[in-house]
């Protein structure tokens, strides 16, 4: 009989750890929690960039987010997540940037739209009590990243043309990415938590654009995101 490798092995080493530690939370109140919080949200790397050939010029929003979660002991829980970010666009300097580099424009005027961006997130969480009733909690998740570049439309007067309008249709893009944050958590009541939160994800954005004569060019960004909010979680 051929010995077993020592991929086997570690396989069925974690698959007994996964199972020792579900029997072991079978006892435990409160394992399933759900909750949303909302609160600030910032870009960074070339998605907030200010660069006329690489920068997406995204500002500071706002996030709506969704977690649950489910505790295999009393301290590690699976989770899931679903977050919904609105970035606003940097109007000024991109026009400013614009007439720079073109230098038959007289003036130009834009209407934006905001980048939109969603987040699909599966990962675990280790609680640390500090208290009864507070406690840290922080939780690593890996998952997709859904992005959607503003809808914009740019007039523009041209010396000796005249004015001439075109549309910016928005471009999306489907990446991998990653989180890692913090949460402090306070029972305020019995299936009642108070959460204040705290989040670092990082992925990339190829967004594909198409000109006035039909051919398509690309843009590359590196996505950078954090987050803080606050909210309510419900514990069951």
């Amino acid at each position: 009989m051929k010995p077993a490798s020592f991929k086997d092995n570690l396989k069925k080493a974690l698959l007994l750890m996964l199972l020792m530690a579900a029997i072991s939370g079978f006892g435990q109140e409160h394992r399933f929690f759900a909750g949303v919080q909302s609160g600030l949200t910032v870009p960074m790397g070339q998605f907030a960039k200010t660069d006329f050939t690489d920068g997406g010029y995204a500002l500071s929003g706002f996030h709506v987010s969704a977690e649950a979660g489910w505790y295999l002991t009393p301290k590690l829980a699976v989770t899931g997540s679903f977050s919904q970010q609105f970035y606003r666009y940097y109007k000024n300097a991109y026009l400013i940037d614009l007439v720079n580099n073109d230098n038959f424009i007289s003036h130009v005027e834009m209407k934006t739209d905001m980048y939109q961006v969603r987040c699909y997130m599966i990962g675990a969480l280790y609680r640390f009590p500090l208290t009864d009733k507070l406690s840290l909690a922080g939780k690593l998740s890996g998952g997709m990243l859904w992005a959607q570049t503003p809808d914009q439309f740019i007039g523009a007067d041209y010396y000796l043309v005249g004015s001439l309008y075109y549309r910016k249709t928005p471009s999306t893009s489907l990446m991998p990415a990653g989180l890692a944050g913090v949460d402090v958590n306070y029972t305020l009541f019995d299936h009642v938590v108070i959460s204040l939160s705290g989040t670092f994800s990082y992925s990339k954005a190829d967004f594909t654009f198409v000109k006035s004569d039909g051919s398509k060019y690309t843009r590359n960004y590196t996505m950078p995101l954090a987050t803080a909010g606050c909210g309510i979680i419900l514990t069951f």
